[in-house]
């Protein structure tokens, strides 16, 4: 229950300090006044985004003072709070814009407190009656009549980790940008660098044979050549023998003809060498076609994959190599992830049965309240029906389709809300649902801005009486323009504009006796207020 609220330099706010006990209360003003200032604090001190708009040039203040009873604990233990049976809520914003937000003097994130607020407060604005046209506001309802709160917490946990699943799976498929196509045509590269059997020095080797053997008659002639200017009778070595064994005559030349035997024995050696190239020269076509044939694989291979070394094909099997074998662990890990999608799916699926389950549990009650709920708001012929019908695709609450069916008019059938209804249906259709939810969740404090809007005379006056059932179970808290609703409450808060020297300020009242007759008289016939509105005041607050 919301004890107290303080305002302090806020939009035309000065400062403002209104208490609040658990009855019903209106607060009622001319428009412009203020009226939604007052609505606009309590949202930002529940994690609203700011608008700077409404920050003065001075620091700001919202604080509140809740009644919380011990069902809270566990909030407060989650988060490591100090809990308190009256806690206060503050949020403080600076000249700048930045703000702070404390539960007991606790900073506290925007997600903290906005969980909260779930607990604490329930803010009916005028463009709500729109949004119980929507899908997701109707699934809401119906899981809060359902009381489904445990599960849906329970299914969301497995639908994130289903939904991360699909995400890895997907940032993989991005990864493994190769085609069927593309991953075939990468291993016919990689099978014929392979079947090539490259070795590392064999171009050169090749060039080298063949340069010898395309010039065998040349090269003979040059072996035969040196090798009789070597070992012929007249030849080098046979005269360098000569001089050797002059040397060996005399000792004096023995420095010499170590020397001389020295350059004898490596020229014996060069003509062994030279003699044995003649060996190699005895090549036929089949080799040199051979080897002509394997030097245009290599360079045909080196022309295919722009390179100028085996070496760089070397390098290139190994990036093929790795290539592969990443798609291939990226195609095994997206297998994997296809199990777990299959897996997680059954589990989401068997949840969101047992949602669908327990919503359609409470529909057909619900059904029923809702247009009797209704007879009491002038809408005696109401027809309100929920569908539920499944979809093919899961989503943060489940897998049901759900739509609110509703006609006003005797003999006519129950379309979709969202194509029909007035403004003043509607209201009264909202106004039957929170009642009948404020009577299975009597915790919260209900913030009713305008909900009567498109209604007048009777109708308005069986609203005020459901107003009234209402904060016989949870704290409520109307702003209206209309005096049959004025009159229902138990207290009645009055907000208006007073102008001061340099600047006009909002400020607020509590109404009693007189004044709340002249209040409400002034609701019932505007400005000028007559001795007949005053009388049907006194008798709407007699009522």
């Amino acid at each position: 229950m919301l004890k107290s609220l303080y305002i302090k330099n806020y939009a035309l706010i000065d400062e403002i300090s209104l208490s609040f006990n658990k009855d019903f209360t209106v607060i009622s003003g001319d428009t412009g006044s203020g009226k939604s200032i007052l609505l606009n604090s309590i949202a930002l001190l529940f994690g609203k985004r700011l608008d700077k708009n409404y920050v003065n040039n001075k620091k700001c203040i919202i604080e509140a003072v809740f009644e919380i009873n011990q069902s809270l604990k566990a909030f407060f233990s989650k988060y490591n709070l100090d809990f308190a049976s009256e806690t206060i809520i503050r949020r403080e914003i600076t000249i700048n814009g930045t703000s702070r937000i404390f539960i007991n003097d606790t900073p506290v994130t925007l997600i903290k407190i906005k969980e909260l607020s779930k607990y604490l407060i329930e803010i009916h604005s005028q463009n709500e009656s729109l949004l119980i046209k929507q899908e997701h506001e109707q699934i809401n309802i119906l899981d809060r009549l359902a009381n489904n709160h445990v599960l849906l917490q329970k299914y969301q946990n497995e639908f994130v980790i289903y939904n991360n699943i699909l995400k890895e799976r997907n940032e993989i498929n991005l990864k493994s940008d190769i085609s069927t196509l593309e991953l075939d045509f990468l291993q016919f590269q990689l099978k014929e660098l392979k079947d090539s059997h490259l070795n590392k020095d064999e171009k050169e080797l090749i060039e080298k044979r063949l340069l010898i053997l395309s010039n065998s008659e040349e090269i003979s002639k040059i072996i035969s050549s040196s090798s009789e200017y070597l070992t012929s009778e007249n030849g080098i070595i046979n005269n360098l023998n000569k001089i050797y064994r002059d040397f060996l005559k005399f000792e004096n030349f023995n420095h010499l003809s170590d020397r001389l035997n020295s350059n004898i024995i490596d020229l014996n050696d060069i003509s062994d060498e030279v003699l044995s190239y003649r060996n190699n020269l005895d090549a036929n076509p089949k080799e040199i076609n051979e080897l002509s044939s394997r030097l245009n694989i290599l360079n045909n291979l080196f022309l295919k994959h722009r390179v100028k070394s085996i070496d760089e094909l070397f390098l290139i099997i190994k990036k093929l190599e790795e290539k592969i074998a990443l798609f291939s662990n990226l195609s095994q890990n997206i297998n994997d992830l296809n199990l777990k999608i299959d897996k997680q799916l059954k589990i989401i699926s068997k949840l969101s049965e047992d949602i669908t389950i327990s919503r359609k549990k409470v529909c057909k009650k619900f059904e029923e309240d809702i247009e009797e709920t209704l007879k009491s708001l002038s809408i005696p012929h109401a027809k309100f029906n929920i569908h539920i019908d499944k979809s093919e695709n899961y989503n943060f609450t489940g897998n049901d389709n759900i739509q609110f069916y509703f006609s006003a008019n005797k003999g006519k059938n129950a379309k979709n809300l969202s194509s029909v209804a007035s403004g003043g249906e509607v209201s009264r259709l909202m106004l039957a649902i929170k009642f009948l939810l404020s009577k299975e969740f009597s915790n919260k404090t209900l913030i009713f801005d305008e909900i009567d809007t498109g209604v007048s005379g009777d109708i308005a006056s069986y609203m005020g009486d459901l107003m009234k059932k209402i904060s016989f179970t949870s704290q409520l808290l109307s702003i209206t323009h209309l005096p049959q609703i004025a009159s229902k409450s138990d207290f009645h808060i009055k907000v208006f504009k007073r102008t001061l020297e340099n600047s006009t300020v909002t400020s607020a009242v509590y109404l009693e006796g007189n004044d709340r007759v002249v209040e409400i008289a002034k609701l019932l016939s505007g400005k000028s207020i007559s001795n007949a509105a005053i009388l049907n005041a006194k008798e709407l607050l007699n009522q």
